[in-house]
């Protein structure tokens, strides 16, 4: 079982989420994330959070992904053990291009 963690939006000591993706509506945002899990093979967990870049911890995973808008603000060790995957795919619905950049990333480019 591999755990992929997706940095789906940023915030600031709890604060109001911000970012890239927070300017998908509810519905949008929470259709994109069905659609992400139920297209990568079952043996992939996926879990979207908003991650606090005040802290210093690093989501346990083996992979995080996060979009290439926010990666600017995101830390050098994230960016490092993570993918970014672009904006435009995801407010576009491109979720076959997100999904073979994921597999491909976890080294299952062959499912």
């Amino acid at each position: 079982m591999k755990k992929i963690c997706w940095i789906f939006s940023i915030n600031v000591r709890g604060m109001a989420p911000f970012g890239y993706s927070t300017t998908m509506n509810l519905r949008q945002a929470k259709s994109f994330q069905e659609k992400i899990k139920t297209l990568l093979p079952a043996e992939i967990e996926t879990q979207f959070i908003s991650y606090d870049i005040s802290s210093n911890d690093i989501p346990a995973a083996d992979l995080l992904v996060f979009n290439d808008m926010d990666s600017n603000y995101l830390s050098e060790e994230i960016k490092k053990q993570g993918i970014a995957v672009s904006f435009k795919d995801m407010v576009s619905g491109n979720t076959t291009i997100i999904k073979k950049t994921i597999l491909n990333a976890l080294n299952l480019g062959g499912i």
